[in-house]
């Protein structure tokens, strides 16, 4: 981000123009945000008729009226000339066809820019040294950056070691809904790309860790500053890595913190509507809740082999040792001998078993045949 709010060493002018309704204390509630509506409507088209680019000056909204901020570079003379004839024009124009007329009043003041390098380097230092039970210091605080537009608090937020007090002061006034109905797409993405580089401003902070908020503290600052910081511009393809790396850093955070915030922003942000990530990230979130090891967190390759080393520094390979001979067979014991012979007499061998079970089944068959035989010649006789 460029700090060119605090490299300005010397003073700066620059016109401030106050607008307001004319009689606003008299249009009912439902009158009101059209009354706004068109009050809107008349400052830009004079703005566009006059040349000057709507993100080239700073509007705050102020209820019945807007502040508007003009930056040096600006003729001052467009706007006093021009610009007045356009908004005029452009009013007479719109009154024609509503039943109560709008009326404006239009006040300018050129002076110089208070919003030097000194200036803004006395307030950076009291927000350093802010504490959260300073009451009356976050009052005053407050109240002196409702005056700055959005690039000093930008310049002021991504100051290093930041307590979480001072953080908190300058969030809140960033995300004031004034500034985010009248903020510039440019201070837009510079405010998103801060607050996702800078881990949505959850982390604890070493140097302030005594002063730092409670976990269910955290985890609300994270639902409700994405939901205005980040989350109109999740589509965007600048933030696509940096979300993605946040994300990613939530997930692996486990259950007790990263998967709480994950809920907080994802699953019931603020408001419950959900952001519109693109479909690469919902994948990567969805992979990494369903995987039991960090997946998201990049792997490493494997080390690549180690190069073979040449034949002259490759070493010998070693001498083969002939295999040692086999044990000569040790001869039996004389109990060993006399056991196996006890046990021959009771073993016949397979060819004189089979013979001797032959003889047993023919000699049982004669026997048996020379019965039947007598038996029948008896018959005969008698």
């Amino acid at each position: 981000m460029e700090h060119d709010a605090l490299d300005a060493g010397e003073a700066r002018y620059e016109l401030v123009i106050s607008v307001d309704a004319r009689g606003s204390g008299q249009y009912s509630d439902a009158e009101k945000p059209l009354m706004r509506r068109q009050i809107y409507e008349v400052l830009e088209t004079a703005f566009a008729q006059a040349g000057v680019g709507r993100n080239a000056v700073h509007l705050e909204d102020r209820g019945d009226g807007v502040l508007i901020s003009v930056p040096g570079r600006i003729a001052v003379a467009r706007l006093l000339g021009l610009w007045m004839t356009e908004l005029h024009e452009k009013l007479r124009l719109d009154n024609r066809r509503e039943r109560r007329p709008l009326g404006l009043r239009v006040a300018m003041h050129v002076g110089p820019d208070p919003h030097t390098r000194q200036q803004l380097q006395h307030l950076l230092t009291e927000l350093l040294h802010h504490q959260r039970a300073d009451t009356a210091g976050a009052t005053r605080l407050a109240a002196r950056l409702q005056d700055l537009p959005d690039r000093p608090l930008l310049t002021l937020l991504g100051a290093e070691d930041l307590p979480w007090a001072s953080l908190g002061l300058l969030l809140s006034e960033l995300g004031h809904s004034g500034r985010l109905r009248t903020r510039d797409d440019e201070t837009a993405h510079a405010l998103c790309t801060e607050v996702l580089r800078n881990n949505l401003y959850v982390r604890q902070n070493r140097r302030h860790a005594s002063d730092s908020p409670s976990v269910a503290e955290m985890r609300e600052r994270a639902g409700e500053l994405f939901s205005w910081a980040v989350a109109p511009l999740v589509r965007d393809p600048r933030h696509t890595l940096d979300l993605g790396e946040l994300l990613n850093l939530m997930v692996l955070e486990g259950r007790t913190t990263g998967q709480d915030q994950l809920r907080r922003i994802l699953v019931s942000p603020p408001g419950g509507r959900a952001p519109d990530l693109p479909p690469q990230l919902w994948q990567q979130v969805v992979k990494g809740l369903l995987t039991p090891t960090p997946a998201l967190a990049p792997s490493s390759p494997p080390p690549p082999p180690p190069p073979p080393l040449p034949a002259a520094y490759a070493p010998a390979p070693a001498p083969s040792t002939p295999p040692p001979p086999p044990p000569a067979p040790t001869p039996p014991s004389p109990s060993q001998q006399e056991g196996e012979r006890e046990g021959s007499r009771f073993q016949l061998p397979e060819v004189s078993e089979l013979i001797y079970q032959t003889w047993f089944i023919i000699t049982v068959a004669a026997l048996g045949l020379t019965a039947a035989v007598i038996t029948l010649t008896a018959i005969v006789i008698n």
